[in-house]
Order: structure tokens, then C-alpha cells, then sequence
């Protein structure tokens, strides 16, 4: 093979791992090195970098109106990476891809080193999510598990880059009974407000998102005047996605319901459906149907309400809220038969539930008649 095609070839591969990298790459790279004596009892860097992304993606798994980062680590790299590797052009791939992404990429570098006074391990991790500073974090695991201290850092890694993905996991443990999970979810909406302020569509999304958890938390406490006002100045965060306006303004709506107030109910869920995106999803269309059941009982319309709900149940089969609603109705008729097979159905579609704790809906039942509500039960 002569030069010239040598170089023709060389530059087709390098064109290639370019568009891959432009087109298909991952948002989060992690890298991360062990301790010899480690890796000698068989915990591999392989085994180290899976438990930090097993940690990151169960920050990721519930619905989110910010991006939410796919991984790749240096034991298991994406396309662009393998392809760039042999030929050490790593560092291009990322290059391409910070300047790509609107919200830039995530490099994440980790070590794992031996406490030389104890049995001990330490961690630093140095978080760069361009065109923020980087972030240094330093762990300690005094008994010498590797496993909590990796998942503790990749905790950290998540609140630095996308705190309001923390905070809403930390809200649904506590619904699904971790009486911690609330006070965790307290704690990274603090640290998530305390960070800079981001201009950028992506970082307003995520304070305004912050501060409508905050609302939900204050809920869950009981206290609606402080929720309302948390509300409120969600939706005076400038430049957020459209979306999060429209998720804050329907949880006004419900919150009006429990607060006994149906004409501001009716406002603002009217306000909040008129904005809302992909009304034609059916999961969205169904929630949107609950909402306006809860809104038209309150205002003493149940006939209304029950179609609302059995519209709702038409749509889907993985909401429970529809059913408990319904079931209320029909006791409260004295179907009490009607209401236990609706009960039933509740718990049934609790299972396959797909959870969004910013939306109050999701989390609590509220009580259209006589005002407040009360956690969705388990």
C-alpha cells in the first residue's frame, strides 16, 4: 500500500471516528484506577467504573425535563472512544463532543488509593463539566469497602452536574418508605441552589425544577403556604424549558384543590394545560385528565369528575390515582362493592406506576370535598 493511500485511509478512519464522536457520543466518560492490592482479590477496574455507572444511571431512571447523561467508562467505552483509543485520540473525541453539546460533556476521573495509617480507602474524584470550573471531591471509607465509596462518589459526581436528578430520586425514596429520603432530597436541593447560576436553558430548567421540589417537600410537610411560595418563585426563574412553567403551574392547580380554593384551581390548571408539551402522549393526556377531575369535583361538578377519571383509565392502565379517586366516588354513592374493585385495580397499577415526583399528583392524594391531602399509598 503507497503513502497516498495510506493517508487516504488514515484520514477516512479519522473522518469516521469524528462523525461517531459528533454524532453518537456519550455525555459522560468515566475513568478510574484501583489499587493494586484491589485488583489482586478481585476487584477489577472493570468492576469499580460499572458500580459508579449502576449509581449514576439510578440518579437517571425516572422522567426529567433536563438531559440526562449517557455513560461510557474507559473499561467499557462507546463507539467514538473504542474507535479513537488505538490510535490516542481520546482526548479528540471529547474535544468534539464538548464543543457539540449544548450542555457541554461530563469527564470524570477517579482514583482509589490504599489509607496507609488503617485499612482505610481513599477517593478523589475530579469532576470537569465544561464551561463550569472543575469540581474536586475527596472520600473516605474507613472500613476499606470499595463499593459504598465509589456509589458516594458518584452521588457527589450527580449532585455537582445534575442536583435536581438527586433530589427527585431522594423525594420518591421517601415516598416508597425511606424516612431518610425526604431530608436527603432537603439537603441537595440546598446544595443545588447555593450552585452558581446558569443562564443557559438547561441550568435555569434545572433551578426552576429545584424549587418546584422544594414546593413538593413542603407538601409532604404540610405546610401549603410555604409550598405555594415555592411555586411562585419557581415560576419567576427566568429562561427555563417551557415545560417546567407548565409542570409548576398544574401543581398550583392541585395545590388550589387541597387549599379549598376551585376557582384558582380552575385558573391555574387551565393555564398549566394550555402550556404543557406533547399533550397527545397518552400518559400525559391521562395525568392531565386526573387533574381536571380533582379540579371540576372541587368546584362541585362529581359527575364531571368520574368521566374525567374513566377517561383517564381509558388512556392507561399504569396510573393508580384515577382508580383511588374513582373508588371514593362510588363509596361515597354507596358502591362499595364498585369502590373495593377499584381499590383493587389501584394497587395493581401501583406496580407498573412510572413515578414523577416534581408533578404533587403523582405523590399525593388530595381531598376535592374538604381540602388537604395525603401520600399515595404504597
Amino acid at each position: 500500500m503507497d503513502l497516498t493511500t495510506l493517508i487516504t485511509v488514515g484520514g477516512l478512519f479519522l473522518g469516521l471516528i469524528v462523525g461517531d464522536a459528533a454524532l453518537v457520543g456519550n455525555s459522560l466518560y468515566v475513568s478510574m484506577s484501583i489499587p493494586t492490592q484491589l485488583e489482586n482479590g478481585g476487584f477489577s477496574k472493570a468492576t469499580g467504573e460499572g458500580i459508579f455507572v449502576s449509581e449514576v444511571n439510578r440518579y437517571t431512571s425516572l422522567g426529567a425535563l433536563i438531559p440526562t447523561p449517557s455513560v461510557t467508562t474507559s473499561s467499557s467505552p462507546g463507539l467514538p472512544t473504542a474507535l479513537a483509543k488505538p490510535l490516542q485520540l481520546d482526548g479528540v473525541v471529547y474535544a468534539i463532543q464538548a464543543q457539540l453539546r449544548d450542555y457541554g460533556v461530563v469527564n470524570v476521573t477517579a482514583s482509589l488509593t490504599m489509607d496507609r495509617q488503617g485499612p482505610g480507602l481513599k477517593m478523589f474524584t475530579v469532576v470537569s463539566n465544561p464551561p463550569d470550573p472543575p469540581v474536586a471531591i475527596s472520600l473516605t471509607q474507613p472500613d476499606g469497602n470499595p463499593e459504598p465509596l465509589i456509589r458516594s462518589a458518584a452521588r457527589a459526581t450527580m449532585i455537582a452536574i445534575a442536583p435536581f436528578m438527586v433530589a427527585k430520586q431522594d423525594f420518591q425514596e421517601g415516598v416508597d418508605g425511606d424516612a431518610d429520603g425526604f431530608e436527603r432530597s432537603r439537603a441537595t436541593i440546598a446544595t443545588g441552589l447555593a450552585q452558581p447560576w446558569d443562564p443557559r436553558i438547561e441550568g435555569a430548567t434545572e433551578t426552576a425544577l429545584l424549587m418546584n421540589q422544594l414546593g413538593i417537600l413542603a407538601i409532604h410537610d404540610g405546610n401549603f403556604p410555604e409550598a405555594a411560595k415555592n411555586f411562585v418563585a419557581s415560576r419567576k426563574i427566568p429562561g427555563a424549558n417551557p415545560a417546567a412553567y407548565a409542570l409548576v403551574t398544574l401543581n398550583q392547580a392541585f395545590l388550589a384543590v387541597a387549599r379549598r380554593q376551585p376557582a384558582e384551581a380552575a385558573l391555574r390548571y387551565k393555564e398549566g394545560a394550555k402550556q404543557v408539551p406533547w399533550p397527545g402522549k397518552v400518559s400525559v393526556a391521562a395525568r392531565l385528565k386526573v387533574l381536571a377531575g380533582l379540579v371540576a369535583w372541587s368546584g362541585g361538578s362529581a359527575a364531571i369528575a368520574e368521566q374525567e377519571f374513566l377517561a383517564a383509565i381509558a388512556l392507561v392502565d399504569n396510573d393508580p390515582n384515577p382508580h383511588w379517586y374513582l373508588a371514593e366516588l362510588m363509596e361515597s354513592r354507596g358502591d362499595m362493592p364498585g369502590a373495593e374493585t377499584e381499590r383493587i385495580a389501584a394497587v395493581v397499577a401501583r406496580r407498573f406506576d412510572p413515578k414523577y415526583p416534581p408533578l404533587a399528583q403523582s405523590s399525593f392524594l388530595v381531598d376535592p370535598i374538604n381540602g388537604g391531602c395525603r401520600p399515595v399509598p404504597n
